[in-house]
């Protein structure tokens, strides 16, 4: 019998921000690629995060994997992560193991970056996430502005393809090291001059295509979303700073950032439609959402 994501769902959010990899055998680990998977299972079906496209490097400049997904954010305090991860020129296993997240099995802080090593005969890979004690859903978009416009004394052009990167993070915990600050953010879209990306028209609009779109955001905090963007054509700046969104049990909005504009859904209910709360009586459902309204009014 499936889990059945109800009324009684845990009030908790994974949020995995990076796997770094690690291997004494493998010279430059930024250009080297891997076969396998990092998979989180959850209370309700596995999750796929790592799904390397063809023409793209499946390793950031930093070592660490480009993640992709999830579909909608980790219920946790139950969930597993699994990670089996062989760089395919020599046939290395890097990291083969698991990581579980229970009450029961293996006690994990809330509210607090951690990490943890999953082993493999030829190396590591060290996890970094946070599991959140009272978290949203956010759904990211992002798109080019469409028309030339002017940014302080700059004109802008709408680019035709674009490189940079895009980060999601939090201000729930300041970032006290260099360490947190590099490998606890989601990387949403990372694109490099040499192969840069054209954007997904839809509707008229121009969509940035991201590697990862949803992230969870804790109650009381900001979602802070930091772009540095590139016109591929002209090497333009199209964007360079930061926009913040408070965190939200349901509603929308957006932020220009230069040439780009980054709006936010928000979702109580990973499992609900963008923009509405499921309507619940008595139970532990009833005890979660005071616990949000509580957190979100204090």
């Amino acid at each position: 019998m499936g889990w059945t994501y109800s009324r009684d769902a845990p009030d908790t959010l994974l949020e995995v921000f990076s796997v770094r990899m690690y291997s004494d055998e493998i010279d430059d680990i930024s250009a080297a690629e891997f076969d396998g998977e990092v998979r989180v299972t959850d209370i309700a079906t596995d999750i796929n995060l790592y799904n390397p496209k063809e023409g793209e490097k499946p390793v950031l400049p930093d070592g660490t994997l480009r993640l992709t997904g999830p579909f909608r954010c980790i219920v946790a305090p139950y969930a597993c992560v699994h990670l089996n991860l062989v760089e395919k020129s020599r046939n290395l296993e890097v990291c083969n193991g698991e990581f579980e997240l229970s009450p029961y099995v293996n006690v994990v802080p809330y509210d607090e970056r951690l990490s943890t090593l999953v082993s493999g005969k030829h190396g590591f890979a060290i996890i970094n996430f946070m599991l959140y004690s009272c978290a949203v859903q956010a759904i990211v978009e992002v798109s080019l502005v469409t028309t030339d416009h002017v940014h302080g004394n700059d004109l802008i052009s709408c680019p035709a393809s674009l490189y940079g990167y895009i980060h999601a993070s939090n201000d729930l915990r300041s970032y006290n090291c260099a360490y947190d600050l590099k490998f606890f953010q989601s990387v949403l879209f990372n694109v490099s001059k040499e192969n840069p990306k054209e954007p997904n028209t839809s509707d008229g609009s121009k969509i940035v295509p991201l590697s990862r779109s949803i992230v969870a955001v804790p109650i009381k905090s900001q979602l802070i979303i930091k772009a540095q963007l590139f016109d591929a054509g002209t090497e333009a700046n199209i964007a360079d700073d930061t926009a913040s969104f408070m965190a939200a049990t349901s509603g929308s909005e957006s932020r220009i950032i230069g040439g780009i504009m980054v709006k936010v859904d928000w979702l109580i209910d990973p499992f609900g439609t963008p923009g509405t709360i499921r309507p619940c009586t008595g139970g532990k459902s009833t005890s979660r959402r005071k616990r949000l309204s509580e957190a979100m009014s204090k």
